[in-house]
């Protein structure tokens, strides 16, 4: 018997072995190193600076709030901590930043500005009655939320970006533009003209047109409009228009005007 038992002993301690081993290496691989823990611990959050320019969002008067993306106001802090306000309420300032409270006292001024940081990472500070919210990077437009039919009265035209600068669409042979009169909408996509009456739905002016195409045209707050057209296969696309007057630029004069007195040439005349 007492043999028995120390076989069984050995045979308990030769399967038990292997499995305390493999216990012990699968602890050891899952155990975070005690170096990554303390890195961890010790990493430092970025420092917040002001430093740069910002762009006005909204501004609040007496409780109501008013969208700000198209009016191009900034607020710019130098990093040799002066700054400036363009754009509403003009002026500039000095700033300072000591890690908890940016302030920043206009030129002129005595007592300082307290800028507060919003949860999103904006900016909002009140000067009189005033409260303005600024971001770090330039706010995209956005469909107003509600629009007047007579809102988008007028003509509308395409406008490309070449070489950084604005050219209306039509000045490359790549017409697209838009009228719009009391909810008639007619487009003129290089020479392919579609004319149809439209209706508002909600902020939208949608229009149907009879070989299948469907516009939605809807007013941004920068004061643009959006088109997204619908083609019969399905097929979509988005448009961005300006108004005519404001796409246009002022025609050269060819010659001088002649001054008050002078008689113009024979060339002139002819």
């Amino acid at each position: 018997m007492k043999k028995l038992l120390t076989a069984l002993l050995a045979l308990m301690l030769a399967c038990g072995v292997p499995a305390l081993a493999e216990d012990a290496a699968a602890t050891e691989a899952t155990a975070v190193p005690e170096a990554t823990a303390e890195a961890a611990a010790e990493a430092e959050p970025i420092a917040f600076t002001p430093v740069g320019t910002w762009y006005l969002l909204s501004f609040e008067v007496t409780g109501v709030t008013f969208s700000g993306t198209d009016m191009g106001a900034t607020l710019t802090f130098n990093e040799d901590g002066t700054g400036a306000l363009v754009g509403l309420n003009d002026m500039t300032f000095t700033w300072n930043y000591d890690g908890a409270a940016l302030t920043a006292t206009p030129d002129g001024a005595e007592s300082p500005l307290t800028f507060s940081l919003t949860e999103a990472n904006g900016l909002t500070v009140t000067i009189d009655s005033m409260t303005m919210t600024f971001a770090s990077h330039a706010p995209e437009a956005q469909p107003l939320p509600a629009v007047a039919l007579a809102s988008l009265d007028g003509t509308w035209t395409r406008q490309l970006s070449i070489d950084g600068a604005d050219a209306p669409a039509d000045s490359i042979a790549m017409q697209f533009t838009c009228t719009i009169e009391n909810g008639a909408v007619t487009v003129d996509a290089n020479g392919s003209v579609l004319s149809a009456q439209g209706a508002m739905e909600g902020n939208a002016l949608v229009v149907a047109y009879e070989d299948g195409t469907s516009d939605s045209i809807y007013l941004y707050d920068d004061g643009t409009i959006h088109l997204f057209r619908t083609a019969a296969d399905g097929a979509t696309a988005e448009y961005t228009l300006v108004r005519a007057e404001a796409a246009a630029a002022p025609e050269a004069t060819a010659e001088p005007a002649a001054e008050a007195g002078e008689t113009p040439t024979e060339e002139a005349a002819e």
